[in-house]
């Protein structure tokens, strides 16, 4: 199978299971922000050890162990309401830190603090945003789960556009360079082609589904400027660390992390576009 149906296929799959997630509700999308996240945090983990050890598989565990845990508390609170399972998850949270530690003072090896270090940013650049989103999301369902299923979609539609016009443009026009050091192939033309793209679907969307047109260009710009920098700026954590993908999971598209890049800078603008739907509020 060459790699191009390779990654027609493994992408169309991704794509297909994101929407399902989004729209059957905040049971699976939290399953999906959860996956997104464990593996996420995984992977920058593992491109921070590099070449070395990957260290302490319990320290590992702990770290995505907590993830998992802080993940699970707004769908315990606001849709499941069990209390007892509430509780536990509080303290297990609550226990992180301190053991987090006694593991790695237990732990042998020259790349303890490198491990810790990889963790910590992980949960912050990884864990953060999808935590973040994934509230929002469960919270506003109750209010308003078409706004939410609307903001979410297009969302990642816009980021897929952005990828899509920049490419195309990228590929026919591209003379001068975005970032070279970091992303080689960019160039200032894919970057417009982008973001022109995400502006006019957002406008055409907003007409079709009776919404502010400016309000929905605005979205589609910062969308296509967020978009854009997420990737840049996990393109600067692989050279940085020597790798050329975050992992191997996605056939032909690498890593999570290199697919969900860009959402990790999108998600707190989904945030606050669902905080600022006037359904909302």
């Amino acid at each position: 199978m060459n790699n191009m149906l390779l990654r027609a296929i493994s992408g169309s799959v991704y794509v297909a299971v994101i929407v399902l997630c989004i729209i059957f509700g905040p049971r699976w999308f939290t399953l999906l922000t959860g996956v997104f996240g464990v593996i996420g945090i995984n992977e920058v983990v593992k491109m921070f050890n590099g070449t070395e050890s990957r260290g302490s598989v319990v320290a590992q565990y702990l770290d995505l162990l907590f993830f998992a845990v802080v993940l699970l508390l707004p769908y315990m609170t606001f849709v499941a309401g069990n209390d007892t399972a509430f509780m536990i998850l509080i303290v297990l949270a609550a226990l992180y830190i301190p053991v987090r530690m006694i593991a790695a003072v237990g732990q042998k090896g020259d790349n303890t603090l490198r491990q810790v270090a990889g963790a910590f940013f992980g949960l912050i650049y990884v864990g953060l945003p999808l935590l973040m989103v994934n509230t929002a999301y469960i919270i506003s369902w109750a209010l308003n789960r078409n706004i939410v299923i609307s903001v979410m979609l297009v969302s990642f539609v816009l980021i897929w556009l952005n990828d899509t016009g920049a490419y195309l443009s990228g590929r026919t026009f591209g003379r001068h360079k975005l970032c070279e050091r970091l992303s080689p192939k960019k160039t200032w033309e894919g970057f417009w082609g982008g973001f022109a793209l995400c502006i006019v679907a957002s406008v055409v969307y907003a007409f079709v589904s009776g919404l502010n047109p400016v309000t929905s260009g605005c979205y589609g710009a910062v969308v296509s400027v967020a978009s854009t920098f997420g990737d840049l700026f996990e393109s600067l954590i692989k050279r940085k660390c020597g790798v050329k993908d975050s992992g191997t999971l996605i056939p032909g598209h690498g890593g999570v992390l290199d697919r969900i890049d860009s959402f990790l800078a999108v998600a707190p603008l989904a945030v606050l576009m669902l905080l600022a739907s006037e359904t909302l509020l």
